[in-house]
């Protein structure tokens, strides 16, 4: 018990030359410094997390949002003299691929009447093709469509996707039959 008395005199009353000594970090000028300094930064602190919240609470101003659009092109425009139009009952085969071409889903054979909606991407973007055609459609990972399942497909693999279709025939448009191809 002596010898912790000892060591806390030596402590805080003998070198009182050096600034570093326990006296001289706890004097009260040291204190009041150490304060101060404390106190400015705490307030630099406050006022730039008050600065962030006030930028976070400001409404951002509304971006213009671009729709992302279907685009296509034809590897191979086919034969004939009548293209697929609004009507159309046509024989497909295609392949839906990742931008990194890695393929998703093939399909060798499945017959559509254009207007169905039964595949919506294929039927809106096949208008004009002929039978032996071949053509590339893409539609880019943020595209929006009313079809669930088309965006489902796009946020699953959060990538454009490709579809390749051909056109294995084609019979003119059943005007006994009343579809909507808009």
């Amino acid at each position: 018990m002596i010898g912790i008395f000892a060591v806390l005199y030596f402590a805080l009353f003998s070198e009182k030359q050096n600034p570093n000594s326990l006296r001289n970090r706890l004097s009260k000028e040291e204190v009041k410094k150490n304060f101060n300094e404390a106190s400015e930064k705490s307030r630099f602190i406050i006022s730039n997390v008050n600065a962030s919240r006030n930028l976070e609470a400001k409404p951002k101003s509304p971006q213009p949002e671009v729709a992302a659009k279907i685009s296509i092109s034809d590897l191979d425009l086919g034969k004939g003299d009548v293209g697929i139009s609004c009507g159309s009952t046509v024989e497909i085969s295609y392949g839906i691929y990742t931008k990194d071409n890695k393929q998703i889903k093939s399909v060798s054979s499945e017959k559509l009447t254009i207007g169905s909606n039964l595949n919506e991407i294929i039927e809106k973007n096949i208008l004009d093709m002929k039978p032996g055609g071949i053509r590339n459609i893409l539609v880019p990972h943020n595209f929006k469509t009313n079809n669930r399942s088309i965006n489902e497909l796009l946020k699953f693999h959060d990538s454009d996707l490709r579809y390749q279709v051909s056109i294995i025939s084609s019979s003119p448009p059943n005007t006994a039959i009343k579809i909507s191809c808009e």
